[in-house]
């Protein structure tokens, strides 16, 4: 799906990322965000030229929307360090980019291929759908990023050179989630709605419909429990971290697991 020299680039990227928080050596923050935004644009043009082949919006298939997901997490990260002036939390970011990037450059040609969209995803709701999902996902794993970070971090409050500030970290985790379920919650209802009039049924328990209820339901309990007096805030970041991994799980897992039970799914991916 995508070449591999771009997985490799991101290879290298990460390994400035981590010299960068170790040493502080700025130029090579900004190296690994050049080697980013190089990612970002060789996949965008990928995407494009799917397009141009295919005849349609190129996010018909579930390569197609992982090459999206990876090019937001790239200009999400990037963008975070850029306004955040704080370059160290993109280690803890990138390697889950970097999964996305060999994953796509390990998918088998059959899979990669180019394909005529069918009939029922032929729905500007869907399209509305699909890029709503994609951008919670995209949110809600920046801000996973940032719980293990601290997750890992020493004691709370405590300083760190290798870590960016505790509050700050802590400020944007809650901000990214608080703008990532909305965006969810807003994904799943669009697909209800596509869903009725492709499947003729705004539910059907689907395995993917029931996993991306499952997540919004669980990124309930970090929004409410932020109140949390300050020594007690790392089980909210156990909590947006369990978050991203039930995103990913939607994105990847369901269909694996539902292939391999042979369980019925409407989703192509």
């Amino acid at each position: 799906m995508i070449p591999w020299p771009l997985a490799i680039a991101l290879i290298a990227a990460w390994l400035m990322s981590i010299v960068h928080a170790a040493t502080r050596r700025r130029p090579l923050a900004w190296m690994a965000c050049g080697l980013c935004w190089i990612v970002v644009l060789a996949a965008l043009l990928l995407m494009v030229a799917r397009g141009i082949e295919s005849g349609h919006w190129p996010l018909g298939t579930r390569q197609e929307f992982m090459l999206a997901y990876l090019i937001l997490l790239l200009l999400a990260t990037c963008m975070l360090a850029a306004r955040w002036r704080e370059h160290r939390a993109t280690s803890w970011i990138l390697p889950i980019a970097l999964g996305l990037a060999v994953s796509l450059a390990l998918s088998p040609e059959e899979a990669s291929a180019v394909r005529p969209l069918p009939p029922a995803l032929r729905s500007p709701l869907l399209q509305a759908h699909v890029l709503t999902i994609l951008l919670a996902d995209t949110l809600l794993t920046v801000a996973g990023g940032l719980a293990l970070v601290q997750i890992v971090r020493p004691a709370p409050g405590d300083g760190c050179p290798w870590l960016p500030p505790d509050d700050e970290t802590e400020t944007r985790m809650a901000r990214l989630v608080s703008l990532g379920v909305p965006w969810l919650a807003v994904g799943i209802l669009l697909g209800a709605i596509w869903a009725r009039d492709a499947w003729g049924s705004y539910w059907s328990w689907d395995p993917k419909e029931t996993w991306a209820l499952i997540t919004l339901l669980w990124y309930q309990m970090p929004l409410h429990l932020r109140v949390l007096p300050r020594r007690r805030r790392r089980r909210v970041a156990w909590l947006v971290l369990v978050g991203m991994l039930l995103v990913l799980f939607t994105l990847v897992g369901v269909p694996q697991v539902a292939g391999a039970l042979s369980l019925g799914s409407l989703h192509g991916y």
